[in-house]
């Protein structure tokens, strides 16, 4: 998975602190922008929300997946 490219997110700028945050199984990538924006952080803090890899299939909605679990 090494060779896999990086669709993300980035917010802010600077450099400062930088913060990953990763959706949960079915989301996107975006969906973590609204509480990056409300977290307290220094000046110059980078938010870096990835999407996951895995593309769900449609049984499981049009949302993500960092590994697929039986559900």
């Amino acid at each position: 998975m090494k060779d896999l490219p990086l669709d993300a997110r980035v917010l802010g700028g600077g450099d400062g602190l930088v913060v990953v945050l990763l959706h949960g199984f079915g989301a996107p990538g975006t969906d973590l922008v609204p509480l990056a924006r409300e977290i307290p952080a220094p000046q110059g803090t980078r938010w870096v929300l990835p999407a996951a890899p895995i593309a769900l299939p449609p049984e499981y909605g049009s949302g993500r997946a960092w590994w697929m679990i039986d559900v």
